[in-house]
This record gives structure tokens, sequence and C-alpha cells, in this order.
């Protein structure tokens, strides 16, 4: 399984077609799946994660899947963030919109930042940092299987699913420059907040790599 995560890694990271890209992880899903060696978490932002990369490897590979009628999120739902990492998102099937931000500090807006910490693997915390700011949205784009999408270290962004659909992404996270990721929230909020990631059980991981699987191989095999 591990020689299937070693390819996908490269492929993602030498910018393979997408159909070479398709099968790899459609193999990884299955072998998987035959072995018994995979496992989700579920994100509070509303989809389930899969870790795919390597076990010694600095980059994450990561398996995004948005179910089409089941996306509960945690509350307070506060989806603009930013990331330490370089970001490249691979849209594998429905759809996803990615939004950018302009957030500047501004002691007159009812916007305050968040520094964001894991706790461990499956709980991380934010804490309110006192500074206002402003959050103005700058661009939409919305993208389709075989489109990929990147955003850079620092910069705020959020993500919508297409609704009533199955949508997934590979995404694959490198140099990471070690920021402390910020999330836009509110003010007049609590000071902190734990935000939980639920370990999927063997029923539920296997039926979320059901859908996937059978939805790719009827887009691309």
């Amino acid at each position: 399984m591990y020689n299937y995560r070693e390819k996908l890694l490269k492929a993602l990271k030498e910018n393979a077609p997408h159909i070479e890209t398709i099968t790899i992880l459609y193999e990884l899903l299955m072998d998987g799946v035959t072995q018994n060696r995979l496992s989700s978490m579920w994100s509070p932002f509303g989809f389930s994660i899969m870790c795919l990369n390597p076990p010694t490897s600095t980059d994450i590979v990561r398996l995004h899947i948005w179910l089409s009628n089941f996306r509960p999120k945690q509350v307070p739902d506060w989806p603009i963030h930013f990331h330490s990492w370089t970001l490249h998102s691979k849209i594998l099937c429905g759809s996803i919109t990615n939004h950018i931000y302009n957030v500047q500090p501004n002691c007159d807006r009812d916007r305050e930042l968040y520094q964001a910490q894991y706790i461990n693997t499956n709980s991380s915390s934010v804490e309110a940092t006192g500074i206002r700011v402003s959050c103005e949205l700058i661009n939409s784009e919305t993208y389709y299987p075989g489109q990929s999408y990147f955003v850079k270290p620092g910069q705020y962004h959020s993500v919508d699913a297409g609704e009533n659909m199955l949508c997934a992404t590979l995404v694959l996270m490198t140099d990471n420059n070690n920021d402390v990721p910020c999330i836009v929230g509110e003010i007049n909020h609590k000071k902190n907040y734990v935000y939980e990631r639920e370990m999927l059980d063997d029923e539920k991981t296997l039926k979320i790599i059901g859908e996937l699987t059978s939805k790719l191989s009827h887009m691309y095999f």
C-alpha cells in the first residue's frame, strides 16, 4: 500500500496527467479496502479526511470527501483561514468554489483573528488574539473534475463544495513555513474553542470509500 502512496505523491508533485493520478488513487483505495489499512476522520468543516501520504514524507497528501446529503459542521462555523503550507488541490468529482479574501487589521470592524493550534491529531483549539480585522472577498472561482487550484501560505481562503453532489479533492501540502494559522472569527464570542475531528469507524470509512470509488469508476473507467 505504501508503494501506492509513494506513486500518488510523485504523481501530484510532478503534475501527472489527471487520469494517471485518478488510476493510482483508485488502486490505492481498493488495496486499502482489501487490506483494511485506511482510516478517516470527520472535519469540523463538514467533510471527511483521509491522510494518504507515505509515513516518512514531510509533504502531506489528503483526500477530502464531501457527501451529497450529510455535511454537519461544528459551531461556530468560521471557514475563512490561512495555511502555513503551500496547498495544491485537484478536483476529482463534483465542484469546489475557492474564495480568496483580503484581511487587514481594522479596529472598527466586527471580525477578530483567532490563532489555531493542534492539541493532538484529532483536535485543535482556536484562541482569540484581540486583533480586529476587515475581511473583503476579492475573488471566487469554481473548479471542476480535472482542474486544480493553488493557495499560497498566508493567503486567506475558504471553500464551498457543490450542493447535492458527491465532491472530492486530492490535496497536496508542501513547504511548511511554520507560521501559526489564523481563522477569521467574530467579536463578542468565547476566547477559546476546541474543534474535534471525529475518527470514523471502519463501517463509515468503507461506506464513504465505496461511494467515491463507484463515482470514480463511473466517470473515468
